[in-house]
């Protein structure tokens, strides 16, 4: 009988680990789940599964699994294109950051979870117009909260390289 129990303990726990890895993907200050930005077009299509199509003179944009991917090119001494993912945003509920914000959090909650960073070294934390943007000066990465009526709408992780 106790066997049967720590069986179905187990089973169940297994089956709410799979369905909150389904849910939730983690965002964090350079990726948002296995995508991560500085990766070239042929890590990216390996990880989406995706052909990339490049287009002269047009940095590609994908959207793949509720994300929207964006390329910038960094051009080779020889000019040929060398594009990188250098910015990832999303508008969908089933990612959070690894501080627990995602769509609908308050910027008060934002604020609050993200005000270590104000005094942390090699970080700024900057609000401007409607966004809330926390910035990794050692990387040049920033994580972008973008709101509307103070409630989160759209996360984007990107790389300064691409200003």
């Amino acid at each position: 009988m106790k066997l049967k129990i720590i069986i179905l303990l187990l089973f169940s726990t297994i089956l709410c680990l799979s369905y909150l890895t389904k849910v939730s993907a983690q965002v964090f200050q350079n990726n948002i789940g296995k995508l991560k930005t500085g990766m070239t077009v042929n890590e990216t299509e390996e990880v989406t599964g995706r052909k990339i199509i490049l287009t002269e003179g047009q940095p590609p944009v994908l959207a793949y699994n509720d994300l929207k991917l964006e390329f910038t090119d960094f051009p080779e001494d020889d000019n040929s294109p060398n594009y990188e993912l250098t910015g990832i945003t999303t508008t969908s509920k089933k990612f959070k950051t690894d501080s627990g914000i995602g769509m609908g959090c308050t910027l008060k909650e934002v604020r609050h979870k993200y005000r270590k960073y104000r005094n942390k070294p090699g970080f700024n934390v900057y609000e401007y117009d409607d966004k809330l943007s926390v910035f990794e000066m050692d990387y040049m990465n920033i994580l972008t909260f973008t709101f509307k009526d103070n409630k989160v709408v759209e996360i984007k992780v990107w790389t300064a390289d691409s200003w």
